[in-house]
């Protein structure tokens, strides 16, 4: 069974990740740089979900910013864009979006992530 973290407030990632963590997010171009600030550069984070002028706004702040450790990646929460086994965390920022098929999304929780990885779930005001 996958351990779950629910989190809330500014500084919901810091606590939830650690350094070096391969993790896929779920949410703003915002989750995506805070997770990148908490997995550090030995880290790597993937955000899913941002289309159009969001994701050129957030590719543009990937690179002035030196966020090498960040890609964006197109995908469905019930067909996330990793590998069986490959990643430490999944943050969902939006688990609410998720409520009509989230036991597909589940499903895909568990199928990528490796064995004492971690389902975040934020909340709350941040």
């Amino acid at each position: 069974m996958t351990p779950v973290a629910f989190h809330a407030g500014a500084d919901a990632l810091g606590r939830a990740l650690r350094e070096a963590d391969r993790v896929l997010v779920l949410g703003t171009a915002d989750h995506v740089f805070a997770a990148a600030t908490a997995v550090g550069m030995s880290g790597r984070v993937t955000g899913l979900g941002l289309e159009g002028p969001a994701r050129a706004a957030a590719e543009r702040r990937r690179r002035s910013a030196g966020h090498y450790q960040v890609a964006f990646a197109d995908g469905d929460a019930e067909a996330l864009p990793a590998a069986d086994r490959s990643l430490d965390a999944v943050v969902a920022a939006a688990p609410a979006g998720l409520s009509h098929r989230r036991g597909g999304f589940l499903c895909e929780v568990e199928r990528v992530l490796r064995p004492g990885g971690r389902l975040v779930v934020l909340g709350g005001a941040g």
